[in-house]
């Protein structure tokens, strides 16, 4: 039931900005349909876990995830920097599909062992799809700020941050991983965190 919901709520905003991306060309409401179609895709045909966190807390903050979703247009957007913040949001997107593309059937939200990534992306750091959500999220909020924005960009911040620390619990236990953490040093910002 889980898989059923998580792909309806990505097919629902799939539809909703290749319909924007179509209506307005815009190229970051094209490259969410992108990302939203592949979620759809990976959910359905998603590996089963080796192990899965079975933590109330770990699924608590597994839903800051999708906090975004509740982040909408403020009206605030400046001229003069739109487009500076429309060039992080569309960096963050290209980051995240191409994550995504190495992850694969591995991508999951709570935190479970489906296998080792190590190229691509993850050869630079850790956790390169939180990283992409700090990008595509806060270039957003940045042309959009407002008090609910701000707040939620936070939230889902904080969030992502304990959902990488749970997911690197559960995979410490797996030898591969323990040596691919002692190769890429960078959680989340490379040469900071």
């Amino acid at each position: 039931t889980q898989d059923v919901l998580l792909v309806g709520v990505s097919a629902v905003f799939f539809w909703a900005h290749l319909s924007n991306a179509i209506e307005h060309a815009s190229l970051p409401s094209a490259l969410i349909a992108v990302e939203q179609g592949l979620l759809v895709a990976f959910f359905i045909t998603r590996r089963s876990s080796r192990q899965t966190t079975t933590r109330p807390v770990d699924w608590l903050v597994a839903l800051a995830g999708w906090l975004p979703l509740l982040i909408r247009p403020s009206g605030e957007a400046s001229g003069a920097w739109e487009a500076g913040w429309v060039t992080v949001q569309v960096a963050g997107l290209a980051v995240h599909i191409w994550a995504l593309a190495y992850l694969r059937r591995s991508f999951g939200v709570v935190a479970a062992n489906r296998g080792v990534k190590v190229r691509g992306p993850y050869a630079f750091i850790r956790h390169p799809i939180y990283f992409s959500s700090l990008l595509t999220v806060g270039g957003f909020v940045a042309l959009n700020p407002s008090p609910l924005n701000i707040g939620l960009f936070v939230a889902t911040m904080i969030g992502q941050n304990f959902r990488l620390i749970a997911e690197e619990r559960i995979l410490g236990n797996d030898a591969e991983y323990v040596a691919y953490r002692d190769r890429v040093r960078w959680r989340l910002i490379p040469k900071a965190y």
